[in-house]
């Protein structure tokens, strides 16, 4: 999956942590990603999105 970008601050870009983490293997079905990030300043962002997995039929690209 592709992780959203991060917050760019006058910190910089500041990393992302996400559960489940980027590798992590998903089932088929729906999860739930949740994003947080916080700033040297304390201040924090959370974002959540859902990835859908689906089987591969065949015939289809």
């Amino acid at each position: 999956m592709q992780l959203p970008s991060a917050i760019d601050t006058l910190d910089g870009a500041v990393p992302l942590d996400c559960d489940p983490a980027p590798g992590t293997r998903l089932v088929i079905g729906t999860t739930t990603v949740t994003c947080t990030t916080t700033d040297r300043a304390g201040n924090t962002r959370t974002s959540s999105f859902d990835v859908v997995v689906i089987r591969k039929q065949p015939g289809m690209p």
